[in-house]
């Protein structure tokens, strides 16, 4: 457990880059697109991101 308190390593021992905690906020920019996006999960080497301005959210989150 003391990998999860190191401020400079990752679980793996390299250097950590971020860590994402359940609804932090993302500014993702891609193809010149700005969109805010939610950190949702992360479950099986998978991400879990919903838009910010979207409906419905937990009815497709559920499902993931």
């Amino acid at each position: 457990m003391d990998r999860l308190r190191s401020k400079d390593k990752a679980q793996n021992g390299k250097p950590l880059v971020m860590r994402l905690m359940r609804n932090d906020t993302l500014k993702i920019i891609h193809n010149n697109n700005v969109r805010l996006v939610q950190f949702v999960s992360y479950r099986r080497g998978r991400s879990t991101v919903v838009i910010l301005d979207e409906a419905n959210v937990d009815a497709r989150v559920k499902r993931c």
